[in-house]
This record gives C-alpha cells, sequence and structure tokens, in this order.
C-alpha cells in the first residue's frame, strides 16, 4: 500500500494500480460551488462502485465482523462551522471545559476528535461509543447543565445541514439532530 500525502485527511491507503480511483474519492469529499452542499451522499454509489472495480483484482474484501456490545461503535458526524467564528471556535475547543471532558468520558464517549476543513468550513467529528445504552448515555448528557452552556456557545458558531428536518440547536435537534450523522463505509484495524 502506499499512503500519499493529500490521502492523510482521510486516513486512507490507497494501493499504487487504483490511482484512477483517487479521483472518485476526491469527489466524495468536494464541496459544490454553485449549491453549497456536501457531496458524499450524492456521488456516493457512484465513487465506490468505480473505486471497487479498479481495485477489485488487488483484494478481497475482510469479513464483516458482527456488531456486539462488547464491541465499541464508531460514530461520525458533520456539521458546518461559520468561517466567521472559526478562530473562536478553535481556541475554544483547545481549551474544553473540564466538567464538559468529564461528562463525554462518564457518558461512554472514547477517542474523541473534531477535525475543520477550512475550504468547505465543515466540521467532522468521529468518537467511540463503548457503553450499552447509547440514548441514556446522551440523554444525561444532554440534562448536564454545563454540556448545556458549552452547546449554547458552540451551536451560535454552527449551521446544521439537518436544518430541513427541524433542527435548530443540540437541544432541539429535530428528527436528525444537530449534527449530521456519516455512515460508515469501510472499517480496518
Amino acid at each position: 500500500m502506499f499512503k500519499h500525502p493529500t490521502d492523510r485527511r482521510l486516513g486512507l491507503s490507497i494501493p499504487r494500480r487504483s490511482f484512477a480511483a483517487k479521483e472518485d474519492i476526491n469527489r466524495i469529499i468536494s464541496y459544490s460551488q454553485n449549491d453549497k452542499t456536501f457531496f458524499a451522499q450524492k456521488h456516493f454509489n457512484y465513487s465506490l462502485t468505480n473505486l471497487q472495480s479498479s481495485t477489485t483484482s488487488m483484494t478481497s474484501p475482510a469479513p464483516q465482523q458482527p456488531k456486539t456490545s462488547s464491541r465499541p461503535q464508531r460514530y461520525a458526524q458533520i456539521i458546518r462551522l461559520l468561517s466567521s467564528h472559526a478562530p473562536e471556535y478553535i481556541a475554544l475547543h483547545s481549551r474544553v471545559w473540564p466538567s464538559v471532558l468529564s461528562r463525554i468520558s462518564a457518558s461512554n464517549i472514547h477517542d474523541y476528535s473534531i477535525f475543520y476543513d477550512r475550504q468547505t468550513s465543515l466540521l467532522f467529528a468521529s468518537f467511540k461509543y463503548t457503553g450499552t445504552d447509547f440514548e441514556g448515555d446522551m440523554r444525561r448528557m444532554s440534562e448536564d447543565e454545563e454540556v448545556r452552556k458549552w452547546w449554547r456557545i458552540t451551536d451560535g458558531m454552527q449551521e446544521s445541514l439537518n436544518k430541513e428536518t427541524g433542527a435548530r440547536s443540540t437541544l432541539e435537534g429535530g428528527e436528525a439532530g444537530w449534527w449530521r450523522r456519516c455512515e460508515e463505509v469501510f472499517y480496518t484495524e
């Protein structure tokens, strides 16, 4: 496997023979200048088909592991950061309140990262959930007053990609939530 420097943004290892598919991967994460929407869902099926056809002869897919409660569940989410608030948001996250960090940990969330793409103003968050009652843990997190204060500050710096489902804030996320969840399409340890 050859790891191209530009593939670090996704953590991808692209086989040497599949550079034609690299264009499709770039299309997945590209941003439309016309309608300001994230292209992942729109182009996902086309890009995945092209990627699979260009790499099928190199490797066979790894067998999928059954989901069990003993294995951490991985989550990924995206939201738009208002570019006028980017410096403030980044500074705020360089010194997260200890009470918020404590609640995140108590809610069985680990290995939590937020990435920022300055070109598209998208934030990408990923974390592992190690508990057995995700809904209950998220409810308890949303009931924590310090977390609610944190969300009131950070929500004002963000624009949800789920507005069409009624999202108005983290606490009033509507049907789909304030952050848009992303589908996991590949994983390897």
